[in-house]
């Protein structure tokens, strides 16, 4: 297929501007440039620094359109059609287009998905975007879950975590469970020092008033019917579930509880993710790939710590909340806590994940929300697993994109579970080196996945 260089010629298709193509958040569209010689500025060879020295080519598959730091501006980022070769200008925000809807736009359209089925590992823009989470922990004595606002503040006034860096945490009740408050940072091994002193915070203030309670790595529990009667009547608001409510991608709605009767309890551990404000359809995007990438993964990762009871209520696939920041993903239980370097881990491929979908290459994982919804609502580990081992080239080389050593590892700890390569699953102590022995930005040894994998590899567990 040759590049069209008559200046006259125009193709079937619906015109429209870059800044109303910007709008949609739609990538990967079939252009015709309608002028390249934009009044009142002069060819664009003459103003924009960073246009080739050859005439800009008159049909093109848009990449992306973002902002510019030029007043009036848009990064028109786009793929030639001669050979798909990626390139950027800074274009007025109102420079006209044509969306090719014809021949020429199928057969543009097929080139440059084979060209992307191809290349598909490396085009996952590198970027660092701020990662937070609100993680929620149960704490028990002798197997029984202490209430956390027997030793924990309310929101309204809550207890304060260790000093550091990364630490300051705010420590609170959200009913029966223990939550804290995370450093968004765009390092994740930062981010974990923050979890990790928030734990700490946790159970230091249960030791204050319980000497033996130990943190719990489930996310499912029932709790004291007695407890829950008298609270309902004298303080109802322990025990009322009080989450704002949610959205979900596929429409999808927990079953109704009632706080003050049912003896079900859940902990969740959500993952924010700093991607600023999008438009919804690179949003559900966005959550489709987390869920087929990352909510999958969890599914085989967490085989023997997640109960499905919670997903008929909360963590649904698809659950997610808007805040300021981005995207706050909500389908994961708290079991990424089983593990500092697990929960490294599970974080990078998040933002894999978030990578994957703003680049809108779902199309190549070989998978569907048909396939992928079920298998995260049921806990189909082996549903998990037939995914991943579908996709294993794939997702090989996305970790490889993250690991340069040990994607390999990291791949078969995914699909195996996160019980086959953690000593003691339970112990949160030893785990995250609540007692002492922690190095900041997660430099202790087995702390981070990069210090962890080559253990497992030898035969070794963490």
């Amino acid at each position: 297929m040759s590049e069209e260089t008559e200046p006259k010629k125009t193709y079937k298709g619906t015109d429209t501007t870059l800044a109303a193509l910007q709008a949609t958040g739609e990538r990967y569209v079939p252009l015709q440039v309608l002028d390249t010689d934009y009044p009142g500025r002069g060819p664009l060879t003459k103003w924009d620094y960073n246009v080739p020295k050859a005439h800009m080519p008159r049909v093109v598959v848009m990449d992306t359109v973002t902002a510019s730091g030029y007043k009036d501006l848009v990064k028109f980022t786009f793929h030639q059609q001669k050979d798909l070769a990626k390139r950027t200008v800074h274009v007025p925000r109102d420079w006209p287009v044509r969306v090719l809807t014809g021949r020429l736009g199928a057969e543009l359209r097929k080139a440059h998905e084979e060209w992307q089925r191809a290349n598909v590992a490396t085009l996952v823009p590198y970027t660092k975007n701020y990662l937070g989470s609100d993680p929620e922990v149960f704490v028990e004595l002798a197997g029984e879950v202490i209430p956390a606002w027997k030793f924990l503040g309310s929101k309204t006034r809550p207890d304060r975590g260790p000093p550091g860096a990364y630490g300051n945490n705010t420590l609170y009740w959200d009913g029966f469970q223990a939550e804290f408050t995370t450093t968004a940072t765009p390092c994740i091994a930062f981010h974990v020092d923050s979890v990790r002193s928030g734990l700490r915070g946790v159970l230091e203030q249960a030791h204050k008033k319980y000497p033996d309670a130990s943190l719990s790595l489930r996310s499912v529990v029932m709790v004291d019917e007695e407890t829950l009667t008298k609270e309902a009547n004298e303080a109802p608001e322990h025990v009322e579930f009080g989450c704002a409510p949610s959205y979900n991608a596929y429409g999808l709605k927990g079953e109704p509880l009632d706080g003050r009767s049912t003896q079900l309890r859940f902990a969740g551990c959500h993952i924010h993710i700093g991607c600023g404000v999008r438009p919804e359809k690179e949003r559900i995007r966005i959550v489709h790939a987390l869920d087929a990438i990352l909510g999958v993964s969890c599914v085989s990762l967490f085989a023997e710590f997640d109960n499905p009871v919670r997903r008929q209520y909360y963590g649904l696939p698809g659950e997610y909340r808007t805040p300021a920041h981005g995207l706050e993903y909500r389908t994961l239980s708290n079991a990424w806590l089983v593990h500092p370097a697990i929960m490294h881990l599970v974080f990078d491929l998040a933002r894999q994940a978030e990578r994957f979908g703003t680049a809108d290459l779902l199309k190549h994982w070989r998978s569907s929300p048909d396939e992928w919804v079920p298998i995260i609502a049921k806990h189909d580990v082996d549903g998990a697993r037939r995914v991943l081992t579908e996709n294993k080239t794939l997702l090989t080389a996305l970790l490889k994109a993250l690991y340069y050593t040990g994607n390999e590892t990291a791949y078969n700890t995914i699909l195996a579970g996160a019980h086959t390569v953690v000593e003691d699953p339970k112990d949160f102590v030893r785990n995250w080196r609540l007692g002492g022995g922690w190095t900041d930005h997660s430099e202790s040894d087995k702390a981070c996945w990069a210090r962890a994998w080559w253990h497992i590899e030898a035969g070794k567990k963490l």
